[in-house]
Formats: C-alpha cells, sequence, structure tokens
C-alpha cells in the first residue's frame, strides 16, 4: 500500500526471509506481519538492539516514520500500525477494541521479528500499553521509554469508583479537579461520536491534548492520519476500556525506565508522568521544551535526542 511521507528512508533495510513481505520499504510500503489473527503493517530500518515504537490513539506508522533515520542510525528500529490502525483491517462498526489485544499484539510481533528484548517506546495510549506489558512481559523489554503516556488509573480506577474520587479529594484534590475536567473533555468527545460527529471527536481530542486550536494548525499530513484512524477513536470513546494498572504494579516495574513529557503538555499528563516516576525504581523524566503532547511533531529533534541519550547510558539494560 503506498503512502508519502516526509523524511529520508533510502537507508538499506534487511530483508528476512522467514517475514512475511508484500513489498519493500524502499518503496515506500509497507511489510507485513501476521500477530494474532490481524495483518499488521511496520517498516523496519537499521541494525544494533531491537527498538520497538508504539503510536498512541488516532494514529499510525506515519505518526513516528519521520523519526525513523534518527533512530535507525544506532538501533534496529520497528514502528508498526497497531490492530486496526491505517493500513491494517479496520474495526467493525460498534465493536471494541480493548487495549489488552494490543498488548498481546505488541508481545506477537516482538516475537515474530525476533527482536526480543526490545527497548519499547510508547506514545500517548502507546505508553499505557507499553506499562502493560512490560508488567505482563518483562522478559522482553530491555527498557521502557514513554511519552505522555495516557494512563490515569494510576491515580484511579477506570471508570472511577466513588471510593476513589473520595480518596484523591482528601489527598491529591489537585489531580482529582484535572480528572474531572479530562471526564468532562471525554463526554463531549463521546457525545460527538454518538451524533456521528467523528472529525469533531478528532478535533476536540486533539485541542484537550495539545492545547486551543492546535487541530486547525496541524499539518495537513497529521490531520490526514487522523481522521484516517477516526474509527478506532470512536470504539476507544464507545467502549470504556478498564486498565488494570496501579501503584504497585508501577513499582514492580525493574527496567530502566524514561519518562518524557512536553513542556505545555496538559497538566493531567505531566502528573502522570510524575506519578509514575515517584513510583517506578529506576526511572528519570525529561521535559521536551517549546512541544505539547504533540512533542513528536513539534519537537522530534529534541524528542529523539533524548531517547538516544537515555539509551546511550542504559544499552545493555
Amino acid at each position: 500500500m503506498q503512502q508519502s511521507r516526509k523524511g529520508n528512508l533510502s537507508h538499506s533495510v534487511r530483508l528476512s526471509a522467514r517475514r512475511h513481505i508484500i513489498q519493500s520499504v524502499l518503496d515506500d510500503s509497507y511489510r507485513r506481519v501476521d500477530i494474532n489473527g490481524a495483518d499488521l503493517a511496520y517498516i523496519e530500518q537499521g541494525t544494533g538492539a531491537p527498538l520497538v515504537c508504539v503510536h498512541g490513539a488516532a494514529s499510525d506508522v506515519r505518526y513516528l516514520q519521520p523519526e525513523v533515520p534518527a533512530l535507525a542510525q544506532r538501533f534496529r528500529t520497528i514502528v508498526y500500525s497497531r490492530r486496526y490502525a491505517w493500513p491494517n483491517a479496520a474495526v467493525n462498526d460498534g465493536a471494541a477494541d480493548p487495549i489488552a489485544q494490543h498488548v498481546d499484539d505488541l508481545a506477537g510481533l516482538i516475537r515474530a521479528l525476533d527482536a526480543a528484548p526490545a527497548h519499547v517506546v510508547g506514545i500517548s495510549l502507546g505508553g499505557s500499553i507499553g506499562l502493560l506489558f512490560t508488567v505482563r512481559h518483562p522478559d522482553l523489554v530491555r527498557t521502557l521509554i514513554l511519552e505522555d503516556p495516557a494512563h490515569w488509573s494510576i491515580f484511579t480506577s477506570i471508570p472511577p469508583k466513588p471510593g476513589d474520587l473520595l480518596r484523591l479529594l482528601l489527598t491529591r484534590p489537585g489531580t482529582l479537579l484535572m480528572l474531572l475536567r479530562f471526564a468532562a473533555s471525554f463526554n463531549s468527545m463521546t457525545a460527538a461520536v454518538k451524533r456521528g460527529e467523528d472529525e469533531e471527536a478528532i478535533r476536540l481530542l486533539v485541542n484537550w491534548a495539545n492545547g486551543s486550536d492546535v487541530y486547525s494548525q496541524m499539518p495537513p499530513e497529521r490531520k490526514a492520519q487522523a481522521l484516517a484512524n477516526k474509527a478506532t477513536w470512536r470504539a476507544a470513546l464507545l467502549h470504556t476500556d478498564p486498565i488494570g494498572f496501579g501503584a504497585a504494579d508501577a513499582l514492580g516495574i525493574q527496567k530502566p525506565t524514561l519518562l518524557i513529557t512536553g513542556e505545555r503538555s496538559p497538566a493531567l499528563f505531566q502528573a502522570v508522568v510524575r506519578r509514575l516516576a515517584e513510583l517506578i525504581p529506576n526511572s528519570e523524566v525529561k521535559v521536551i521544551p517549546d512541544a505539547s503532547h504533540g512533542m513528536n511533531w513539534q519537537n522530534p529533534g529534541a524528542v529523539n535526542a533524548a531517547i538516544l541519550d537515555f539509551l546511550a547510558r542504559h544499552p545493555a539494560a
């Protein structure tokens, strides 16, 4: 499947007979691998220790594709489209899209591509997947890198229970206020998709995650990517997915962990990063200047530099 893109992906790519390859990355198309019954598109470039990137909601392989050449100079870099994301088969209307399936898919992909153990990079919802993946499959992980992980369950059950909200009111009232504001935004997005206004739900998501009216200022290719994956965001909104990950799980993560946030990221993302840093024993925080949640397209050079610096200090973790 063809697709235009920024960046130069003309570097040589390892070809392996044991993998199902539809077309070469060299002619701007994607490899394919069957994982748990789903045909997933991916790109691979570079040699060295495997580095696997997991994109977030309303996104796909193209979101991180421009960053691949820089990372591939030092790592065997793999970026894939998660189940139901473009150009993979879309989610059926009305179907759920559980996070547990994406955790299983990530494990299957790393095993199928002989990429274990891997440095795992998760962006937003991909960060939530990365956290759960590290807890369930620590043998497949070298290090964990999380960019603004969308992991509200570090503060409360999802959906919240009254007891959790009361505890937050007494111990972290500021965090409770942030969660209530997010819940209002989430409800507005859900109402939009129920009205059949999927693009409005995407607009609300982008503006909440990045700041006022960022959607109208997005590069056209980024906006097109979000709209191409509106069905996955619809599924996420209409089928709230409980995430079984709490403080005890974070305390149990022994892998070196880099937590990244943008200096203009919403306060809730920054609070999640700070809380995870308090809990994960071997962790550190990097703030990306001049960027919000969309740091991968707002300041990609700084994001790549943070990742490469961290991995230089944890090469054989």
